[in-house]
């Protein structure tokens, strides 16, 4: 089943409900659990409707900042219990950190029995094309309005 698009009101950890899914077959690799990749599949579907619900879509952060995106540059995952078909998943994200080109979000996905499945991280910079190598991008200082609309403060690090 593909993800629900729906993004709620924060929690009381800061953490908005950014994703909710089922399991499917195709999620799953031969012992019937989720295959780890497609943790790492959410998170990025999660990070970008946390963006979304703040009114930073991919054409507004190109149009107003020429970004081409927040790409990955670091990822981990911690699992805590296994999911499988017909589980249905919903993932808490938040931004956790703010740097001067790079920023962590965190990631909580929870079973609808309470029990969370997996939490991870990601660390990603914003980007736009590098002029010196038209096919290659570059990170640039975040800028101010992003971190604003998503909360938080700039920790100089990073």
């Amino acid at each position: 089943m593909s993800p629900e698009n729906e993004t709620a009101a924060p929690t009381e950890k800061g953490e908005m409900k950014t994703l909710e899914l089922e399991v499917a077959f195709g999620d799953c690799d031969p012992a019937g659990i989720v295959f780890y990749p497609n943790y790492f599949k959410w998170f990025d579907q999660a990070t970008w409707r946390l963006f979304t619900s703040v009114g930073l879509t991919l054409q507004v952060l190109s149009k107003r900042h020429k970004l081409v995106g927040h790409p990955l540059v670091k990822a981990g995952i911690v699992f805590s219990a296994p999911a499988t078909v017909g589980d249905r998943l919903t993932v808490f994200s938040r931004v956790a950190r703010w740097g001067n080109r790079s920023f962590e979000v965190v990631h909580r996905i929870v079973k609808s029995d309470g029990r969370v499945a997996v939490e991870g991280s990601e660390t990603r910079v914003m980007a736009m094309v590098d002029p010196e190598a038209p096919s290659g991008m570059r990170a640039i200082r975040i800028p101010d309005e992003i971190i604003a609309r998503l909360g938080g403060t700039r920790d100089q690090a990073g």
